[in-house]
């Protein structure tokens, strides 16, 4: 076996430890690498300048590093719907049901192209934005966690659970225009449960 440094042979003691030293060492390597860069977002994100995803309505402003509203005034009416479909109807399935029934399509981001792209809203589509600090004008990060799961002795399965208010990672209010206010999104949640 050949690396940058030297050649190894296999059968000879000496070689085989000094190469599963190496292997060790690259892989503790890797470990606090991937530390020092979770810690570098989540340094980014509680001074609310990481950048992920922006919700539909959103547009991530590169220059003063937070959201703001889609400059695409259909799209605003069409969240600010959403919101006023609620106050009337308070539940999401009813919201769900009253977009329907009226034809109206909400504007959804593509994950890999980050276009907007028009669709019939689903119930997934209501509840995500009826359950999204991020439209009351808070910036949020750390709302979720992923566990792993041993399948048949090996790890295959990411468990994602959403975390409790106290337990989010980075919560900075009115970081942003919202579409509702805090109190209005807080008793959205109540009215959610």
């Amino acid at each position: 076996i050949v690396d940058e440094q030297a050649v190894y042979d296999p059968r000879d003691h000496n070689d085989r430890l000094l190469l599963g030293l190496k292997g060790t060492m690259s892989e503790a390597e890797l470990y606090w690498m991937r530390l020092r860069l979770d810690g570098g977002k989540l340094n980014k994100a509680r001074r609310g300048q990481y950048s992920f995803l922006a919700a539909p309505g959103y547009v991530w402003d590169d220059v003063k590093l937070c959201f703001r509203l889609d400059p695409d005034e259909q799209v605003q009416r069409a969240v600010r719907l959403v919101f006023e479909e609620f106050r009337a109807r308070r539940s999401a399935y009813g919201v769900c049901h009253a977009l329907g029934r009226q034809g109206v399509q909400l504007p959804l981001r593509e994950v890999g192209s980050r276009k907007v792209v028009w669709a019939t809203p689903g119930h997934s589509a209501i509840t995500y934005m009826l359950h999204n600090p991020v439209y009351a004008g808070a910036y949020v990060y750390g709302r979720t966690e992923q566990r792993r799961a041993l399948v048949d002795g090996k790890v295959r399965r990411h468990h994602k659970r959403k975390l409790e208010q106290k337990d989010w990672k980075v919560f900075l209010r009115d970081r942003h225009p919202g579409y509702i206010s805090w109190e209005e999104f807080m008793d959205n949640q109540r009215q959610l449960e």
